[in-house]
């Protein structure tokens, strides 16, 4: 009886699933790097307003000057690399916030994953809307203190879906 209870849910075709839940892990990996990488290049009101950067729609960017690896670290950046900083986090931003949603909408099929599904959408977007609102209010502390949490919650999500998954058996 005991064993039953502990037992997780069976899951259809878990190595297509587990390959999604883990592409939704790198992603959120790789959308904290990018969060990690603009806070510590002070890139984070390079684009100090949302939907637009600078004014624009895609501002004057300089990649090259951006995905420079020998950057020196007490070096500054031009304004174009500063916005491509922040371009690059908001653009994966938009495409984590797609894939998990999608994500979760599979995961609601899923007898035993569903609350992983909700608990993973839910704060994607609590994550995106307060990122945009710390851009539009000039980055209160308070406000960068919650993305950061929040971002670090959605990382502990995701692992947990991918440890739920890979630990079922089909």
């Amino acid at each position: 009886a005991m064993g039953q209870i502990a037992r997780t849910a069976r899951i259809e075709n878990p190595p297509v699933l587990r390959l999604w839940c883990g592409l939704g892990a790198g992603l959120v990996f790789l959308q904290v790097a990018s969060g990690i990488w603009v806070s510590t290049n002070f890139a984070a009101l390079a684009c100090g307003e949302f939907p637009l950067c600078r004014g624009v729609w895609v501002p004057s960017m300089d990649f090259g000057a951006a995905l420079e690896w020998g950057h020196p670290a007490q070096t500054a950046y031009s304004p174009e690399a500063l916005a491509a900083i922040h371009w690059i986090h908001r653009l994966i931003a938009l495409v984590t916030l797609i894939y998990l949603a999608a994500l979760a909408i599979r995961l609601a099929r899923v007898r035993g994953l569903t609350g992983y599904g909700t608990a993973v959408v839910g704060l994607v977007l609590a994550e995106t809307g307060l990122g945009i609102v710390n851009v539009a209010a000039g980055l209160p502390l308070l406000g960068v203190l919650g993305h950061n949490a929040l971002g670090a919650l959605l990382l502990m999500a995701v692992t947990m879906l991918n440890f739920k998954t890979r630990i079922q058996r089909a």
